[in-house]
């Protein structure tokens, strides 16, 4: 994690499936290279899922996960519509600490069934638990579209979408810093 800029977690959970959201962060993390300067890091669920399924009750994961989330100012997550709702993982990294999320911003961007939009409604309900903000634009990725055979390509409409997206974490994010 950079020290002197913007930081941005894109946070993903590919203990259901690796193919989608991994292709998809790494996608965003290649594109946010070349979209402004602020540093990005994939932070996958998976490599916390035992210490998020047990309630976080151990102390040294529960610091290291402090440690690790405490440093960024602004997060996208990218999550899979799942019986008409988000991963149960997701709902426990928010609310293990929620302090750790208190006044940062967040996007999401979303697939699965109807798009993942049910996923964004449940997550933003533990959003506000959180006091974590969300910005307005979200990204719905489709199956058809989106990922033809199997292999996350972007088409124009959601190059722009996932750009708008981008900056809106960033320039929200920069802002909410004073307020914390």
């Amino acid at each position: 994690m950079e020290t002197n800029n913007f930081n941005i977690a894109i946070m993903i959970d590919s203990s259901m499936d690796e193919t989608f959201p991994l292709q998809i962060a790494r996608w965003l993390k290649t594109f946010s290279d070349d979209l402004d300067d602020s540093y990005y890091e994939i932070i996958d669920i998976k490599n916390y899922q035992q210490f998020l399924s047990n309630g976080g009750t151990d102390p040294k994961e529960l610091e290291t996960w402090n440690e690790k989330i405490h440093g960024f100012d602004g997060f996208i997550f990218v999550v899979q519509e799942f019986s008409h709702q988000m991963l149960a993982t997701f709902r426990n990294a928010l609310l293990v600490n929620k302090k750790l999320w208190y006044k940062k911003v967040a996007g999401i961007i979303s697939y699965g069934s109807s798009n993942g939009d049910r996923a964004i409604n449940y997550l933003k309900d533990v959003f506000l638990e959180v006091h974590l903000t969300t910005i307005r634009k979200e990204v719905l990725l489709a199956f058809a579209k989106d990922f033809p055979l199997g292999i996350f390509e972007p088409h124009k409409l959601i190059k722009t979408e996932i750009t708008e997206l981008m900056l809106q974490v960033n320039s929200w994010g920069k802002a909410a810093i004073a307020l914390r």
